[in-house]
């Protein structure tokens, strides 16, 4: 029998979202997207060039209270829809120094657990979200039923 796939939910304040079939629209706590029934174990926060590097400056502490919201699920992501290179040449959308958002990325990464992908393009990553979804819902029912397959990080 095929597993049954999951709904994805799709934040209501989401500015830009990307479109699902069968998706539903409801607020969530944290993140751009989850999956209904698990939305405290899954999240994923979608960002484009000019959105991520002002959460690099004007908007860093607020975007790390929304890392450390998702550090403490499972299942968190950040989706990016810009390749690592273009992140780094971001001058037009900030004047910090590309090895300091490295740094500063790299750092989100292992301080607060969450991958983070970058995709190139918004078509990308809305196929790598999508993918990320359907994955980590697997793995969450697994763990609900008790029969962990993924190695964890605690």
């Amino acid at each position: 029998m095929e597993p049954k796939s999951p709904i994805i939910i799709v934040d209501s304040r989401e500015q830009r979202p990307f479109r699902f079939a069968g998706a539903v629209t409801k607020a969530l706590v944290t993140g751009d997207y989850s999956v209904v029934g698990l939305e405290q174990s899954i999240s994923i926060e979608r960002k484009g060039l000019g959105d991520l590097l002002g959460c690099i400056g004007q908007g860093r502490e607020r975007f790390e209270r929304e890392l450390q919201r998702q550090s403490a699920m499972p299942y968190p992501a950040l989706v990016v829809e810009a390749s690592l290179a273009e992140v780094l040449r971001g001058t037009r959308h900030t004047s910090a120094h590309p090895s300091s958002i490295l740094g500063l990325l790299v750092n989100w990464s292992w301080k607060y657990k969450v991958g983070i992908w970058f995709c190139g393009n918004r078509d990308l990553a809305q196929m790598v979200t999508e993918r990320l979804l359907i994955k980590a819902a697997q793995y969450a029912t697994q763990d609900q039923q008790g029969g962990l397959d993924m190695p964890r990080t605690t």
